[in-house]
């Protein structure tokens, strides 16, 4: 079963979905070939920033860069068809807005518990922005000395261009849980492997590293 895990992109924001590297090739171009199939599902999961539409058409024109044409928005109504499109998904993508707002209706809803399950059956995740961090270990703010856990299925706490503030949050949220974190900067993002490798994707900028 690990040999079909795929590797998680996240993302600091949509960028990556529209840019192309120095050969002209998209930045995700890796995608297609990860999922290895040819008629891909692909889902959009917007909870996190209240469903705008605008944004869904985004995550369309990207994919449709990567010849990726079946494309679903799941509700956050979670219909007996959305949860369907979800359990059969080959690509799901967790968009950017309010982390807790969209980690409490993935939670509420079970659509996490899914998502977990698609991924150890071999769909690729991408998290953009809040989606990245609702992928990891858990947010990189704290109230009360106290942090919210996520997915856990990226076993660092992922912060997202956060730099103009040297990734304070990230970094007091890091000396807090005692767990490493990464900080993506506007413009990149990472591969995430089972195997715990990591790979960036735009090369141009660097990760943030934060060890306690």
């Amino acid at each position: 079963m690990i040999s079909n895990i795929k590797p998680i992109y996240l993302l600091s924001d949509s960028q990556l979905l529209f840019s192309r590297d120095t050969t002209g090739q998209y930045f995700l171009a890796s995608v297609k070939d990860d999922i290895g199939k040819v008629n891909i599902k692909a889902v959009y999961i917007g909870w996190s920033n209240g469903n705008q539409p605008e944004f869904y058409e985004l995550f369309k024109e990207g994919m449709k860069n990567l010849q990726i044409m079946d494309c679903r928005m799941i509700s956050s109504e979670f219909t007996a068809t959305d949860k369907q499109d979800l359990q059969h998904a080959d690509l799901i993508l967790l968009a950017g807005g309010d982390v807790i707002a969209g980690w409490e209706r993935l939670s509420e809803t079970g659509a996490a518990g899914i998502i977990k399950e698609r991924y150890v059956s071999g769909a690729v995740l991408i998290g953009i922005s809040a989606g990245a961090i609702q992928l990891g270990d858990r947010v990189p703010f704290a109230a009360d000395n106290e942090s919210v856990e996520m997915m856990k299925l990226v076993p660092y706490i992922i912060g997202a261009h956060d730099e103009a503030n040297q990734w304070s949050d990230l970094k007091k949220a890091v000396h807090l849980s005692g767990t490493e974190g990464i900080g993506i900067p506007f413009g990149t993002g990472f591969k995430y492997y089972s195997d715990q490798r990591i790979e960036i994707i735009n090369k141009d900028k660097e990760l943030f590293y934060y060890i306690r």
